[in-house]
C-alpha cells in the first residue's frame, strides 16, 4: 500500500468493499430467490396434485360402480351398470387432464405411463372379473396412483415445506385426507357390493370392520394435523374446523348406514341409494380438499411469496442506500484527507519560500489535527530560530559598520586634530544615512573669531561603495588652504593619515547604536 498514491489506495479499498457488499447482496438474493422459486413450485405442485386426486376420485367411483353392478349370483344393480360407461369416460378425461399438465411442465415419467396402461387394461374387464378380483385390481390401481401423487408432491417440495402451518396443511392434503377418503371409498364399494348381492360373508364383515377402524384412526390423525396448522396460523382455524366438522359428519353417516343396513344384514337400502348417499359424503370430503385445504395452502404460499419478494426488494433497497452512504462517507473521507494534505503541501511551499507567519488550520479532529499542531509548532520554532539568526546577523553587521565608522571617525579625528592645534577648528561629524551622530569637541585653545569676523564652513562627504555614509562639517575662522582641503578629501573609509603631528588632546564621544558609548583619544605624537 505504501507504493500507491492516495487516489489509488482509496480506489482499491473501494473496489474491495464493493465486491464484499456485492457478494453479500448476491447471497441474500440467492437465498430469497430460491425460497420464492420453491414456493412457486409448491403452488404448481398443488395444481398438479389436485388433478391427480380428481382422477383418483373418478377411479374410486368407477370401482364402486363395478362392485355394485357385479353382484355375483344376484346379478348386481342394472342402474349402476348403466352408469359405468359414463364413469369410464370421466376417468379418461381426468387422466387426460393430468397428462396435459405433465406435458406442459415438460415431464411425462414412466410411472405415469404405466398407470395409464393399467387403466386401459382394467377398463374393459369391469363386470367380467369376479367381484373380489375386480375390487382388488381397482384398489391396486388406486394405490399406484396415490403413491404417484405423493411422488409428485415430493418432487414439487410440497412435503418439505419449512413453515409449520403450510407443512401440516400440505401433509394433510397429500397423505392424511386422501388416505381417509380412500378408506371411505372402499367402504362404499364393499357396502354397495354387499347390498347388491344381498349377502355378507364373514370375511367381508371382517374387512368392513377393519376399514372402519382404519377410518377412525385416520380421522384422529386428520384432526391433529388440522389443529396444529390452525394453532400456528389462527387465521385459517375457523375454515379448517368447518371442513373437519363436515368430514366428521359424513363419516358418521356412512358408519351408521353400514351398521344399520350391511353389518346388521338388514339390506333394507337399495345399492343405488346407498351408493349415491355415500358418494355425496365422499364428494363433500373431496370438495373440502379441493376448495378449502389446497386453496388455503396456496394462499399461504402466495402470501409468503409476496412477503419474500417484498423482503427481497427492501433488502436490495436498503443495501443500495447503505452503498450510497458508504460511497458518500468514503468520498468525504478521501476529499477531506486530500484537502488536508493539500493544505500541508501549500504551507510547506510557503515555508520553503520564506513565509514563516502562516499556520495550518484544519477543521478535522483526527490524528491529522495532531500532525497539524506539531507542524505549526515546528514552524513557530523555525521562525524563532530564523528571527534570532537575523538579529545576530543584523547586530554583527551593525557592529562591523560601527567599527568601520569608528575607525573612519578616529582617523578623521586624528587628522583634524593636527589642524585644530594650529587653526583652532570646531567641527561635527554626522552619519546622515543611519541617523547616527558623532560629536567632536575641541579642548585645545579656545576658538576665536576670524579676522573678518566670519566662520568658514566646509562639508566633506564620506563615500563607501558609491553611497554617502557620513559627512564632515568644519567651521573655521580662517579659510582652509588648498593643501588642507586636499588632505581632507583624501580621507575616506579605510584610509589612514600619512603622518601625525603633535596636537593637543581631543576627547570624542561616538554613538553607533543606542546605549553604545566609547571614548577615544588620538596619539599625541606622530607615528
Amino acid at each position: 500500500m505504501n507504493r500507491l498514491r492516495y487516489p489509488q489506495k482509496f480506489a482499491l479499498i473501494g473496489l474491495v468493499a464493493a465486491l464484499a457488499v456485492a457478494a453479500a447482496l448476491f447471497g441474500i438474493y440467492a437465498i430469497l430467490n430460491r425460497q420464492i422459486t420453491i414456493e412457486q413450485r409448491e403452488i404448481a405442485g398443488t395444481e398438479l396434485f389436485a388433478s391427480a386426486q380428481r382422477a383418483l376420485q373418478q377411479i374410486q367411483l368407477h370401482r364402486g360402480l363395478c362392485a355394485g353392478s357385479n353382484g355375483g349370483s344376484n346379478g348386481g344393480s342394472i342402474a349402476l351398470r348403466q352408469r359405468l360407461r359414463q364413469s369410464a369416460l370421466q376417468v379418461d378425461m381426468a387422466l387426460a387432464a393430468v397428462n396435459r399438465q405433465l406435458r406442459n411442465s415438460g415431464d411425462n415419467p414412466a410411472p405415469w405411463q404405466r398407470l395409464q396402461d393399467a387403466w386401459r387394461d382394467l377398463k374393459p374387464q369391469c363386470g367380467r372379473l369376479p367381484p373380489a378380483e375386480d375390487f382388488n385390481r381397482h384398489s391396486r390401481l388406486i394405490d399406484q396412483l396415490q403413491r404417484y401423487s405423493v411422488t409428485l408432491a415430493d418432487e414439487y417440495a410440497m412435503t418439505l415445506d419449512p413453515v409449520v402451518d403450510s407443512y401440516y396443511l400440505l401433509e394433510t392434503a397429500v397423505n392424511k385426507y386422501p388416505d381417509l377418503l380412500e378408506q371411505l371409498a372402499q367402504l362404499r364399494g364393499m357396502g354397495t357390493g354387499a347390498l347388491s348381492a344381498r349377502s355378507l360373508t364373514p370375511q367381508q364383515t371382517g374387512e368392513i370392520q377393519a376399514r372402519l377402524a382404519v377410518v377412525a384412526e385416520a380421522r384422529r390423525h386428520l384432526q391433529n394435523n388440522i389443529a396444529t396448522a390452525a394453532r400456528f396460523n389462527p387465521a385459517i382455524a375457523a375454515e379448517m374446523q368447518n371442513a373437519l366438522d363436515q368430514t366428521n359428519a359424513g363419516i358418521r353417516v356412512l358408519h351408521d348406514a353400514l351398521l344399520r343396513d350391511v353389518l346388521d344384514r338388514r339390506f333394507a337400502t337399495t345399492p343405488e341409494h346407498f351408493f349415491d348417499r355415500t358418494t355425496r359424503l365422499i364428494d363433500v370430503g373431496y370438495q373440502q380438499l379441493f376448495s378449502i385445504i389446497l386453496p388455503t395452502a396456496r394462499n399461504i404460499l402466495e402470501q409468503r411469496i409476496r412477503h419474500s419478494r417484498q423482503q427481497l426488494w427492501l433488502t436490495l433497497a436498503g443495501a443500495l442506500l447503505i452503498l450510497l452512504l458508504l460511497a458518500y462517507l468514503f468520498c468525504s473521507a478521501y476529499y477531506a484527507m486530500i484537502s488536508n494534505i493539500s493544505d500541508f503541501s501549500a504551507m510547506a511551499g510557503r515555508i520553503a519560500s520564506g513565509e514563516l507567519d502562516g499556520r495550518v488550520e484544519l477543521s478535522t479532529r483526527d490524528e491529522l489535527q495532531d500532525i497539524a499542531a506539531a507542524f505549526n509548532q515546528v514552524t513557530l520554532s523555525l521562525a524563532a530560530i530564523l528571527t534570532r539568526s537575523q538579529r545576530r546577523i543584523t547586530l554583527n553587521l551593525a557592529m562591523q559598520q560601527a567599527r568601520s565608522i569608528e575607525e573612519m571617525g578616529l582617523c578623521l579625528l586624528h587628522t583634524v586634530a593636527e589642524m585644530l592645534a594650529a587653526r583652532k577648528l570646531h567641527f561635527d561629524f554626522r552619519d546622515d544615512g543611519a541617523a547616527q551622530l558623532l560629536r567632536v569637541a575641541s579642548l585645545c585653545e579656545a576658538s576665536g573669531q576670524a579676522d573678518d569676523g566670519q566662520l568658514h564652513r566646509y562639508t566633506l562627504p564620506m563615500i563607501s561603495d558609491g553611497e554617502t555614509i557620513a559627512c564632515l562639517e568644519l567651521e573655521t575662522p580662517a579659510a582652509l588652504t588648498e593643501a588642507e582641503r586636499s588632505a581632507l578629501n583624501e580621507l575616506q573609509p579605510g584610509s589612514k593619515p600619512k603622518a601625525w603631528r603633535s596636537a593637543s588632546t581631543i576627547s570624542a564621544r561616538y554613538s553607533t547604536t543606542p546605549g553604545s558609548v566609547f571614548a577615544a583619544s588620538p596619539p599625541s605624537a606622530a607615528s
